[in-house]
């Protein structure tokens, strides 16, 4: 047998199955069709919803952009047409305008460099390799491009196009309406630029009721975006704004998840660094010990947690009864109890209140020894000598360590510092 080389190439059955890279909703279309006008230079975009002689209830997007140079640019799967340096910093693919394949269009452009204009027609099958495409002359005088296409079914336009919108950077009027925009970091308490991105942090989680944390220039998507939370103090979460990053790529087609390459795992690196900074400089810290670990672990200088727990308020099986009383500092005196649902800590306040023999028990505990480690830290390893209850069927406070815990008798080994695990602490010996 000779030896032989050859290069990978799609087959030209493959265009007969375009239609499958994208479900042709009208999200997939405007995003396209939008990035499409701002790649080509448009500072306006107007998109109306008309009735047209070819497809009946149809939507027009025409754009003032530079034109096109070819038609064929749009309907070469992967060749997209466009400069190389944007090729490059977008990753334009040359497969975003077949989001129409289902549909057909009629395209009115510009020709690039003169007063005339392309007409082209398009059908569904035109797109699947199975008719041609027909070009012929337009009107003089045209600006940019403009695209028509059929509406299919139920499809709600308007709340697509004001979806699409929502942080476009250029103005797009829709059926004579100016659609509102804004910026994608527009609430962040903290922005830094790092290689052509804008990392925002906020407070609140921005993702709690939507999930999208990422904007690639008006077409929104979730990413796993790190967070970071604490006990007593303020957590942070982030969005990204990507301005000019050719390195932070999008699955393709359809572009609704990002690349999981080096420049994505610097990216969280970063925005953890970002997190870390802001706490070493924003006073008392309520971390995990691990959080604590990692911060340091990139450099960043970080005091001890605070020592604070939260005052003892017995939990309910009703939980919207639940009083969750602010933290406070805690010192070597404070009996530390490790919550064991609403029925023992119920009866655990009873015992509080009502019991001579416990107030005379917890009279005689020493002091609690100090805490090795980090202090208050969150998840640290280290322990707390402290005191357990056998609960129900033993009254007396035994120490902590006294016996390993047993499924029958219900005694605890050993109390230990952790977080979020609840934590009651604050119990004063009573007098």
């Amino acid at each position: 047998m000779t030896d032989f080389s050859f290069h990978a190439e799609v087959a030209a059955e493959a265009i007969e199955k375009v239609g499958r890279l994208f479900n042709a909703a009208i999200d997939d279309i405007l995003g396209e069709l939008l990035q499409n006008a701002r790649r080509a230079g448009a500072t306006k975009v107007v998109i109306d919803q008309i009735d047209d002689p070819r497809f009946g209830k149809a939507v027009c997007i025409a754009d003032n952009g530079a034109g096109l140079e070819d038609p064929r640019s749009l309907f070469s799967l992967g060749h997209s047409g466009w400069s190389e340096t944007l090729s490059r910093s977008e990753d334009a693919a040359g497969m975003g305008f077949f989001a129409l394949a289902n549909r057909g269009v009629t395209i009115i452009a510009r020709r690039k460099g003169s007063s005339g204009s392309w007409l082209v027609q398009a059908t569904a099958d035109a797109f699947h390799g199975k008719q041609p495409v027909n070009v012929g002359s337009g009107p003089q005088d045209r600006q940019g491009v403009t695209i028509i296409f059929p509406e299919t079914g139920n499809e709600n336009v308007a709340g697509a196009v004001q979806h699409a919108t929502r942080f476009y950077p250029i103005p797009v009027e829709f059926n004579g309406a100016t659609m509102p925009s804004s910026d994608f970091l527009g609430d962040a308490k903290h922005i830094e630029e790092w290689r052509g991105v804008r990392i925002g942090v906020f407070s609140n989680n921005p993702g709690r009721y939507n999930f999208d944390n990422a904007n690639f220039h008006g077409v929104t998507l979730g990413m796993p975006l790190p967070e970071l939370r604490q006990s007593w103090h303020r957590s942070f979460f982030a969005r990204i704004d990507v301005v000019d990053c050719a390195h932070l790529k999008l699955v393709l087609p359809a572009r609704k998840e990002v690349v999981r390459n080096e420049m994505f795992d610097a990216l969280l690196e970063e925005i953890d660094r970002i997190y870390f900074r802001l706490i070493a400089t924003s006073g008392p810290h309520s971390l995990s010990f691990k959080d604590y670990q990692r911060g340091r672990t990139l450099g960043i200088d970080l005091d001890e947690a605070a020592p604070a727990l939260r005052p003892f308020s017995p939990m309910f099986a009703e939980s919207d009864r639940n009083e969750f009383l602010p933290a406070k500092p805690i010192g070597l005196n404070a009996h530390i109890y490790e919550g064991g649902g609403p029925l023992e800590e119920q009866n655990v306040a009873r015992a509080f209140a009502a019991s001579a023999m416990l107030r005379r028990l917890l009279n005689r505990t020493t002091p609690l020894p100090a805490i090795s480690g980090t202090t208050g830290s969150a998840g640290s390893p280290s322990r707390a000598t402290g005191w357990s209850l056998a609960m129900p069927s033993r009254r007396s406070i035994q120490p902590a360590r006294s016996r390993p815990r047993d499924g029958l008798t219900g005694w605890r080994s050993s109390l230990r510092w952790e977080m979020p695990r609840r934590w009651i602490s604050g119990i004063s010996k009573p007098t």
